[in-house]
């Protein structure tokens, strides 16, 4: 046996209404599960190329940006290793003659930077003479340059103290609300450098196309976003996760993210697509997938609901019935109310049934009165002519003597 609450109070494990309910349930639950199974699948397949196809174009821009920074890197290099006006700037020691090395290649570097797009300035600082010289890409405000080279005299004073030690990639800092990429070189007492405003380099960024609402982003290796800040904090993406393998993530609205590392520097580019764009091709397949849990909470109550008022309550009308008959009680019926034909047939079959045996009970027991009734009354003659014999007898013996 096996207790249970309601109408299906102690169900024994060989009742019909038992097998009834684990059949439906055997049949249900392995279907729903598989349909949920199958969708998630399908949605797993979408999610996979849409990354693939999306990495590859991460990857292939990522590499690009890696490939301008590795020129810029060998261009620095080669500046602070080889470049002649730069050795004569340190070492020369007229004056004039370290003027002209000055401003050649003052005018070096200002031809020289058109080359390289990618960044929005080149610096050379000499330590000995305080000789700063810096060219730019004619992007960026006053303000801007201003604020970047503080930040410039600022790192080198503390680098030629000590207090911190040169970072051997390109690095991001951040100056104010904006985030820049940073890369510096030092040889003895000389230091030449290159940044780059990380919003400006994103702008080719809008070349991949994510979709209404997606959108690429740069952000540090720790997940900090270097633009798009508010959007990424109001649908609650968590950006600081491994970025090899893509991921969902999202409060709001569910994003698909992967992103690609820079092989050259310490930040990473993210793209957020919208899971409902994603899954926007397949508009019957989302449908399906929503509504399987919601049907599958619906139609197994419900078909145990149906299951109960057309077999189970039938059934159990019937085995009441058969028990107080049991208990003796012959007067027990089964009281017509709405239901299939068949239980109907059932219930009326039964009753009829009922009704002859009672009939043929009280039949029984007339018959039964009648033959005792019959054998009494042949004893009462059997015994009257005894009874007058014997009184005979008496009389007679009394008066003889």
């Amino acid at each position: 046996m096996i207790a249970m609450a309601g109408p299906f109070r102690r169900i024994s494990w060989n009742s019909i209404r038992f097998k009834l309910i684990v059949g439906l349930l055997a049949i249900t639950l392995p279907t729903v599960a598989f349909l949920i199974y199958n969708n998630n699948y399908a949605i797993r397949v979408v999610h996979n190329q849409v990354a693939e196809s999306n990495r590859n174009l991460i990857t292939m821009y990522m590499a690009q940006i890696d490939s301008k920074l590795d020129d810029v890197d060998k261009y620095l290099t080669n500046l602070i290793v080889n470049d002649p006006d730069l050795q004569e700037m340190k070492y020369q020691a007229s004056e004039n003659a370290r003027t002209l090395a000055k401003v050649r290649l003052d005018n070096r570097m200002k031809t020289d930077i058109a080359s390289y797009q990618s960044v929005d300035s080149m610096f050379v600082y000499s330590f000995p003479n305080r000789d700063f010289m810096e060219e730019f890409q004619g992007s960026g405000s006053v303000q801007e340059r201003e604020e970047v080279r503080g930040y410039i005299r600022g790192l080198i004073d503390n680098l030629q103290s000590g207090e911190i030690s040169l970072n051997r990639k390109w690095y991001v800092e951040k100056i104010g609300s904006q985030y820049y990429l940073f890369r510096v070189l030092q040889t003895s007492d000389t230091y030449v450098g290159s940044w780059l405003n990380m919003e400006r380099l994103s702008f080719p960024l809008s070349l991949l196309h994510l979709g209404k609402n997606g959108f690429s982003l740069f952000t540090t290796n720790e997940g900090e976003p270097m633009m798009y800040a508010d959007e990424v904090q109001e649908q609650g993406v968590n950006l600081s996760r491994n970025m090899q393998d893509y991921y969902l993530s999202g409060n709001k609205n569910s994003y698909l993210v992967l992103g690609e590392q820079s092989t050259k520097g310490d930040f990473r580019l993210a793209a957020l697509i919208p899971n409902k764009q994603i899954l926007e091709n397949l508009p019957y397949l989302r449908r399906i997938a929503s509504m399987i849990p919601i049907g599958a909470i619906i139609l197994v109550p419900a078909c145990l609901l149906l299951l109960r008022k057309m077999v189970l309550r039938p059934l159990n009308r019937i085995m009441v019935a058969m028990k107080r008959i049991g208990e003796g009680n012959l007067n027990a019926r089964i009281d017509p109310y709405p239901t299939s034909d068949e239980f109907r047939l059932v219930n009326e079959t039964f009753n009829r049934m009922i009704q002859q045996v009672q009939e043929l009970r009280i039949n029984v027991y007339e018959e039964q009165l009648s033959k005792q009734k019959a054998e009494l009354q042949h004893l009462q003659l059997q015994i009257n002519p005894h009874f007058y014999m014997n009184a005979l007898n008496l009389n007679y013996e009394s008066t003889t003597s």
